[in-house]
């Protein structure tokens, strides 16, 4: 009996290439390999023709959706390679690590702090550089700045024959015996489950076995017969386990480099897809590509370029004593061949060489939940496939002239995309980012979409699929289950939103019914205020998509009222950071209600505020800023507002309050002060008539009532303070300007009409 082990780097191209050598050389009659048995019937699709990796096994408790494994596999991976090999074969594979339900249940075990039956060897300096991370050390000591780079240069740049196995093998023997490092529960484990994996081959009658694992692993794999099976067995008894199931799922470079997280990704995954499918040219490869992007980006970068280029890479790569350039090399002989040393221009380059946007595909045949295939079937209809086979953001229906494209919600495919794009966020698979057009651009029937498809949306597409077996079932489920619990109007305004935007149908009366039933029970006039933004916008989003907003309305006169009546208690004794907050909720409420434009509405909202600015209770900044809001109303004209911004700045009243009052009457914009003489002249004397203590006292005050003006606003206030006669000139000219003007218009309009 034969037993072959071969250690190899998780997605290393090098490694992918002596596997197969190594396997040609001495064909096995069973392959064993790292891998979770649930992913075994996931195997024979690898031969499919529209399996295209990247590519994942996806394996999940489908009792909770949020305990799941993801196993990646590129084509370079060593795993996928020899797995292809061995099914075109027909040699027996097996996957021989411990399986994700169990992996699972000693997972949700740790979280419930349960004691696991789990005995090592305990020995080694954890806090010692080598043992807590032994192929990193050997990198440092090398010269390299990670292990990543030093493993890459010695075992994937290069053309290795099957020997180097062997290689490995005594490196991780060594590393294991010096270091002596803790190795955890969970390690011991799958190392057991795997020895246990080997000995039923050899119990099976195979006689040339073949080990295809991770390289640390390696020499324990190799010395199975050493490890006593009943030691092995004892372990691996009685671990919890939990119920899966597996399938395929795309996956992309990007989530496969090292930056998605995953712990064993790669730096450069395009690199490595060069390197394992066109290694002899690979570096003229590389650098061809590079100079293509940043021609586009305006750079010269002509034929003599890259040749120099490659030159140079395979220069430095000489100096440095390696056997072809590597990334590094090539990356530095672009910097200084196309960028002339300027970095930045190369970050294009690194997204599309070096991590990559290639995205993979499943077959069409990969049993899939209802849910997913009613989902495929929109795609399909909506033509919105191309934007899902890419891991690059696009604006939908976007071209040259117009970047960010935009859909027309008058056409009934758009109508559809939008109906889609806007379920799927509800049921948080964020496909599309919606930005809503504004009411000019087609009458607000236009939406703008920046799509961006993650390989994570497996998951969420699965989690969705148990709201419904459609679409819109799902939505709807949602939308309902969501309504009933929710007990704050916020979630209920920002439901209504979305499920007004995503026209789930019979779902609008449940949410506007239990909208009633929260508000009325709601006394916090801050929190109904709130919620007032987040329906005004609801029912301009019904009346642009022909709904019956009927209903909605209801509501809001329902709301509206109660909060009026309610202002002037509320603000009531409160201090200067609660006047704070409710002053810009008052701002907030205050342009809901102009969007809204009902008479019967506004009439009540002037009532509050009247009562608000003459309040003796109220802080004295929303004193001023009601103020502020009947002037800009038209509801007070300026010698009342002059009458009360006297009294707000009368002797009698404190400094500081004062401040406050001018604060409030300034929030939002300072355009008042400079065209309007007799108010400026009111604030610039009573500012004139404090004493220096006085006037340091409310300095901070009086800046940060100043502090939002524009800086063209606050330039014309101190040329006004420096020169009042000119500036006052001025502003007489241009009123008169505009008088002149909107008399023309007035003329011109009369003659229109006449001719009419």
């Amino acid at each position: 009996m034969t037993l072959n082990i071969y250690g190899i780097r998780h997605h290393g191209p090098g490694s992918a290439k002596a596997l197969l050598g190594a396997l040609r050389e001495q064909p096995p009659d069973i392959l064993l390999l790292e891998g979770p048995g649930e992913a075994e019937d996931l195997l024979p699709f690898i031969l499919d023709k529209d399996l295209q990796p990247p590519v994942a096994a996806l394996i999940y408790n489908a009792k909770d959706l949020q305990e799941a494994h993801y196993l990646p596999f590129a084509s370079f991976s060593p795993e996928f390679a020899s797995i292809k090999w061995a099914l075109k074969k027909e040699i027996p594979i097996k996957l021989i690590d411990l399986p994700i339900s169990k992996q699972l249940g000693l997972e949700k075990a740790e979280k419930e702090k349960q004691d696991l039956i789990v005995f090592g060897e305990k020995h080694g300096n954890e806090s010692d550089e080598m043992s807590a991370d032994p192929l990193g050390f050997l990198a440092k000591v090398a010269g390299y700045e990670d292990r990543e780079r030093w493993w890459e240069v010695h075992f994937e740049n290069q053309d290795h024959p099957a020997e180097v196995f062997d290689s490995i093998m005594e490196l991780m023997a060594h590393l294991r015996k010096e270091t002596a490092r803790t190795e955890t529960p969970e390690t011991l484990l799958r190392e057991a489950h795997m020895r246990e994996g080997i000995r039923q081959a050899i119990k099976d009658g195979h006689e040339n076995i073949a080990v295809v694992c991770g390289a640390w692993h390696a020499p324990i794999l190799r010395d199975t017969m050493e490890y006593k099976s009943s030691h092995d067995k004892s372990l691996l008894k009685g671990l919890p386990k939990i119920n899966c199931a597996a399938t395929w799922i795309p996956w992309n470079y990007e989530q496969l480099s090292t930056a998605s997280g995953y712990g064993a990704g790669v730096i450069s995954p395009e690199w490595y897809h060069l390197l394992f499918n066109n290694r002899e040219d690979a570096d003229i490869r590389w650098m061809t590509k590079a100079g293509r992007l940043l021609r586009k980006k305006d750079l010269s970068t002509s034929s003599a370029h890259i040749i120099g280029a490659v030159d140079l890479a395979r220069s430095l790569a000489a100096l440095r004593d390696l056997p072809i350039a590597g990334i590094e090399e090539l990356e530095e002989a672009a910097i200084a061949t196309f960028c002339e040393g300027n970095a930045a221009p190369l970050d294009l380059v690194r997204k599309k060489l070096v991590v990559g946007t290639r995205v993979g595909k499943v077959p069409k045949v990969i049993p899939v939940i209802p849910f997913q295939k009613d989902m495929e079937k929109i795609i399909k209809a909506t033509r919105l496939g191309k934007y899902r086979d890419t891991n690059e953001s696009h604006w939908l229906k976007g071209t040259m002239d117009k970047p960010k494209g935009g859909i027309d919600l008058r056409e009934t495919n758009d109508l559809l995309k939008s109906q889609f794009l806007h379920r799927l966020n509800l049921l948080d698979i964020p496909w599309g980012a919606y930005q809503p057009a504004s009411e000019t651009d087609l009458g607000g029937f236009k939406e703008y979409w920046k799509l961006h498809w993650k390989a994570s949306f497996a998951m969420r597409i699965i989690e969705a699929g148990m709201w419904g077996n459609t679409v819109e079932d799902a939505a709807r489920n949602f939308i309902l289950k969501k309504a009933k619990e929710a007990k704050d109007l916020n979630q209920l305004g920002t439901l209504l939103q979305q499920t007004l935007l995503a026209q789930v149908p019979n779902t609008i009366s449940s949410v506007v019914s239990r909208l009633k039933d929260v508000s009325a029970s709601t006394l916090n006039i801050p929190v109904l205020i709130k919620s007032v933004g987040p329906l005004v916008n609801s029912l301009r989003y019904g009346s642009s998509r022909q709904m019956n907003m009927m209903q909605l309305e209801e509501v809001l006169h329902g709301i509206i009222p109660r909060i009026c009546l309610g202002i002037p208690a509320a603000g009531q004794s409160l201090d200067e950071d609660a006047s704070q907050d409710f002053q810009q909720d008052l701002f907030t409420f205050n342009q809901d209600l102009q969007l809204l434009d009902r008479p019967e509405l506004l009439s009540l909202w002037q009532e509050a505020l009247e009562k608000l600015s003459i309040s003796p209770s109220a802080n004295p900044l929303l004193i001023g800023f009601a103020n502020r809001m009947l002037l800009d109303a038209g509801w007070k004209n300026l010698q009342e507002t002059s009458i009360s911004l006297s009294f707000g700045l009368s002797k009698a009243q404190h400094k500081q309050d004062a401040a406050l009052w001018i604060e409030g009457f300034l929030f939002g914009s300072g355009q008042l002060l400079i065209y309007q003489n007799e108010l400026w002249g009111l604030i610039n004397n009573w500012v004139q008539g404090l004493d220096k203590e006085d006037f340091e006292g409310i300095l901070p005050l009086l800046r940060r009532g100043f502090a939002d003006f524009s800086e063209t606003e606050r330039e014309r206030m101190l040329d006004k303070a420096r020169h009042p006669e000119i500036q006052n000139k001025i502003e007489e000219e241009l009123l008169e300007l505009e008088k002149s003007v909107l008399s023309d218009v007035q003329d011109l309009l009369a003659i229109i009409s006449g001719s009419n």
